[in-house]
């Protein structure tokens, strides 16, 4: 986890709260060649380009043991249905790719 960290920074990623990000490697090690490969290939497209790396704390995401501003607990899987339905979506001029990536993009949150 400590050389993943240095192997972004040596790619002049500023990283912010490094003690913070180890701790969520440590949690998630699946994570590592991910963030080794979105590094190596943003610094590649985008040479000249300013980098940071931190854990956003989401105010949408609540723990779904917790209570949301409303008051009671979301299930957050229940993105899962919305992935499902999103997957025989048709209409309205979208494109199959805008409807994968919401689709990718919710359902992330439901294995966090």
């Amino acid at each position: 986890a400590i050389q993943a960290l240095k192997d972004v920074q040596a790619n002049r990623v500023e990283v912010k709260n490094p003690g913070e990000i180890l701790h969520h490697i440590l949690q998630h090690p699946g994570i590592v060649d991910v963030l080794q490969t979105a590094v190596r290939t943003a610094r590649r497209e985008f040479p000249d380009a300013h980098f940071t790396l931190q854990i956003d704390h989401d105010p949408v995401f609540v723990n779904p043991k917790e209570e949301t501003p409303m008051g009671r607990a979301f299930d957050w899987k229940r993105y899962l249905e919305l992935v499902k339905s999103l997957e025989n979506f048709q209409g309205s001029g979208f494109s199959r790719e805008a409807v994968e990536r919401s689709g990718v993009s919710r359902a992330y949150y439901a294995f966090q």
